[in-house]
């Protein structure tokens, strides 16, 4: 099956395509200047681990531009069918 490309697809790409590396950016990183408690003992509470803050680079969750269209009428309907006259 052959397949040719859309005409669309520069103007997919350009406006509603998800940036690169968007999805590895975590919401919240280890506080870096945290410490371990010296008191902390790691058999008896387990593994310390630092507490976290906001990412400040997180942008929150990728969503496509929206594009507004003024002729949009709201959701299409069929009309009813009128029966013909006949001859």
């Amino acid at each position: 099956m052959l397949r040719h490309a859309s005409p669309f697809a520069d103007f997919r790409a350009d406006r509603g395509a998800q940036p690169e590396g968007h999805d590895d950016i975590p919401a919240t990183i280890a506080d870096p200047e945290a410490t371990q408690p010296e008191e902390w003992d790691e058999e008896e509470d387990g593994a310390w681990e630092a507490p976290q803050l906001p990412n400040p680079e997180f942008k929150g969750p990728w969503a496509p531009k929206h594009i507004p269209n003024p002729a949009y009428k709201g959701l299409w309907e069929a009309r009813p069918r009128t029966p013909r006259a006949e001859p």
